[in-house]
């Protein structure tokens, strides 16, 4: 695989980092799950926790259930992600600038408007 400013990751790469993660045994707390310890803390000081406890675990399963869904869900993020990582380390600065500029929704749009003469000329001389 050559990676320059064109490369564009794919499906197969995410699958590849999802399963590396697995082997890094890579773990993260989520927000809600920092609110769930929060609720779990709270309680112990109060000593109300045990009152909680079972609803307390079973909401805990499911975050935990659906984290693991976490990489499926954030596909194109990561994707995205690991594409700028790659081209930033094996294309380097001007690779990495080359790629943002083509996928920019800006650059894009300006660029759009620079081929239609229609479009840019009032923005460029408006009426007085």
């Amino acid at each position: 695989v050559i990676i320059n400013s064109n490369y564009e990751a794919n499906d197969a790469l995410v699958n590849d980092f999802s399963k590396w993660l697995e082997t890094q045994h890579f773990q993260y707390q989520t927000p809600a799950e920092e609110q769930l310890d929060s609720i779990k803390a709270i309680g112990n000081k109060e000593h109300s926790f045990e009152l909680m406890k079972t609803e307390w675990q079973a909401l805990y399963n499911k975050l935990s259930a659906a984290k693991k869904n976490d990489v499926g869900n954030n596909k194109e993020l990561i994707k995205t992600a690991l594409e700028h990582e790659l081209i930033g380390r094996y294309a380097f600065t001007k690779g990495k600038i080359l790629h943002y500029l083509k996928k920019d929704k800006d650059v894009l749009k300006a660029l759009e408007l620079l081929e239609q003469p229609t479009l840019i000329t009032p923005i460029l001389h408006p009426k007085k």
